[in-house]
């Protein structure tokens, strides 16, 4: 697996940002939940999987994953005045803010449509974008460890709260200033364009508080809103969120403790 490259920067008072490329850790995709979802819906669907997995691990993986970041740790002033008062959801223990976007490129995604295309394997192309978004929740995982032990806990810093533009009402315009602050087009190669979306689309961007004081917090998993249920197309295919990350936790043991360093 190739490394997160990080593309990190203070910011304080609005000045110029001195943007530092750290490669990180190779993370990890993990596909087990997608491998037991389909399982369990009967040996008719095993071989959809085993032709995807075959690929994936031969190929896909190695090819198609561009993992990259831009972080921008700030003073939560400095968060307030740029994106609006209230970005971080009444947190008022949160001393700074980090904004983080992460991505994996515009290669799966590519290859996902194609794949979905009238001539080629339209379940080859369901698999393989739902494993883009399943290795973006686990990018999230590596970056969230990321903040705490490489800008948290040097400053004596805790994990307070983790806000997503999209959870709450947001301005339409979010996603252009996150690019214009983050020069997220110049550092990981994307770009909102005008919507209220990132491109590549496999992309995503939280606001990270962290503060002082060491507080018992969990960063919560919030479902879709509206949430479909089972007539979601990616609850079918087996990429729900809620889905692959309670399978995630019950993994790795996670009893839901307390977010900090």
């Amino acid at each position: 697996m190739k490394d997160i490259q990080i593309f990190f920067s203070s910011l304080h008072g609005g000045g110029s940002q001195n943007i530092t490329a750290v490669k990180y850790a190779p993370m990890n995709v993990e596909l087990s939940s997608l491998m037991e979802h389909y399982v369990l819906l009967g040996e008719k669907h095993i071989k959809n999987i085993e032709k995807f997995m075959s690929y994936w691990n031969l190929e896909g993986k190695e090819t198609l994953l561009s993992p990259k970041a831009r972080l921008v740790m700030m003073p939560k002033k400095e968060a307030e005045r740029n994106f609006g008062y209230d970005i971080m959801l009444g947190e008022e223990s949160a001393d700074h803010v980090i904004m983080a976007v992460w991505t994996l490129g515009g290669d799966l995604e590519k290859k996902s449509m194609e794949l979905m295309s009238a001539n080629g394997d339209r379940m080859m192309g369901f698999l393989l974008d739902v494993a883009g978004s399943i290795a973006l929740y686990n990018m999230h995982d590596v970056l969230i460890e990321w903040i705490r032990s490489e800008l948290a806990a040097p400053n004596n810093k805790f994990i307070t709260k983790e806000f997503y533009p999209g959870q709450n009402d947001v301005i339409l315009d979010m996603m252009e200033k996150i690019e214009l602050l983050g020069c997220t087009e110049r550092t990981i190669e994307v770009a909102a364009h005008g919507s209220p979306m990132f491109h590549p689309m496999k992309t995503q961007c939280s606001f990270v508080g962290i503060s002082s004081t060491p507080l018992d917090v969990s960063l919560s998993v919030l479902p879709c809103s509206p949430c479909s249920d089972k007539k979601c197309l990616y609850y079918q295919l087996g990429g729900c969120h809620m889905q692959v990350l309670a399978n995630s936790d019950k993994a790795k043991g996670n009893k839901n403790e307390p977010q900090q360093v």
